[in-house]
């Protein structure tokens, strides 16, 4: 995967207990992309900062909440995969509110500006999927998640990335393997060309685990 070292770390793979959505969304997003991201130019203006940053800054948890739903796909739970979509737009918001949550009020928009610039242009795909209890792994399976385009060809990713999430109830010294997280970069002009798009999670053997369409163009 293209995040490394203490990025990884941001990542609950050692917990598999839910967190603030925001919370675990804010952490996995601070890395750096790859440098091939940098061809497509879509800085957010403005105004889309100004209002991020007001986003961020409500202190009622049903604005965000209502913020957030559209871009979830699957909302998962107990052994079910979760689904979610991080915009340009989102990924401003859900970067701000970090800043929020950590006391730092006094964010500008410049200083939102220049913590997504690098990400100017891309939207993620992130799931979350649980395996069986039952599973024999002893490594991370290769689960893929990928998007169809209306003419149902394979939407070309900027960067993808698979990592472990580990059990929180794990006994002995040896983690226990619990599930996958899968996270795809793609460029968003793409995503938002008409049909786009069909989601789709297989696991190593190609079965279906998600299966879903997705209307991009309609998220913001």
């Amino acid at each position: 995967g293209h995040i490394r070292g203490r990025e990884r770390a941001c990542y609950s793979r050692q917990m598999a207990t839910p967190r603030t959505l925001h919370h675990v969304l804010a952490a996995a997003l601070v890395a750096s992309v790859s440098s091939g991201a940098a061809a497509v130019q879509q800085a957010l203006d403005p105004a889309a900062l100004d209002e991020a940053l007001r986003i961020a800054r409500s202190r009622r948890t049903s604005e965000i909440d209502n913020f957030s739903a559209p871009y979830i796909v699957l909302r998962g739970g107990p052994g079910k995969p979760s689904v979610e979509v991080v915009t340009e737009f989102r990924r401003a918001v859900i970067l701000a509110r970090r800043q929020v949550d950590q006391g730092n009020h006094t964010w500008s928009p410049r200083n939102l500006a220049e913590a997504t610039a690098k990400y100017s242009g891309l939207t993620t795909v992130r799931a979350e999927v649980w395996l069986s209890p039952l599973h024999v792994f002893v490594t991370t399976p290769n689960y893929r998640l990928d998007l169809y385009s209306s003419a149902n060809r394979t939407v070309a990713a900027v960067d993808e990335k698979r990592e472990p999430i580990f059990s929180s109830l794990t006994t002995s010294e040896q983690p226990t393997l619990a599930g996958v997280t899968l996270e795809t970069l793609y460029r968003s002009d793409v995503l938002r060309e008409p049909g786009c798009c069909l989601l789709v999670v297989v696991d190593q053997q190609g079965g279906t685990v998600v299966k879903e369409q997705v209307a991009f163009a309609n998220l913001r």
